[in-house]
């Protein structure tokens, strides 16, 4: 039996720097910044096309040098895969474009500043999700 959920509330992410990390969602995805509880140690929520990132300030290992379509990552949709690519060239962020063999879909990926992998695509609507 399954769990009673209703949706997705928040992801979240352990960065070394909460303020770099702040800028680049905000600055680069469009994420927004909301208010946070006053816990005991650093961070930032933010909010963007229905969920909540919260960013939490850690210990992190340094980010690997290659970009992966095969790793962990969180993807977002766009339909204007064209000027996703144009905007990351300009804002001079190393991106991997890869075209999905079986569908055409063109994927970029690309790394935030703590080496976390992030996706943007136009998905098409799947045929079994109603």
């Amino acid at each position: 039996m399954a769990l009673p959920l209703s949706s997705i509330n928040h992801l979240a992410r352990e960065v070394a720097d909460v303020d770099r990390s702040v800028e680049f969602y905000q600055n680069v995805l469009g994420f927004r910044t909301i208010r946070r509880p006053a816990f005991h140690f650093r961070g930032a929520w933010l909010f963007g096309y229905g969920v909540q990132l919260h960013i939490i300030e850690g210990n992190v290992p340094a980010p690997g040098p290659a970009i992966s379509p095969r790793v962990d990552h969180v993807a977002f949709h766009t339909n204007d895969i064209d000027g996703v690519e144009s905007a990351l060239r300009e804002l001079k962020i190393n991106y991997l474009r890869n075209v999905q063999g079986p569908t055409g879909m063109i994927q970029i990926f690309f790394l935030d500043p703590d080496g976390n992998h992030i996706e943007i695509a136009h998905y098409p609507v799947h045929p079994d999700v109603g």
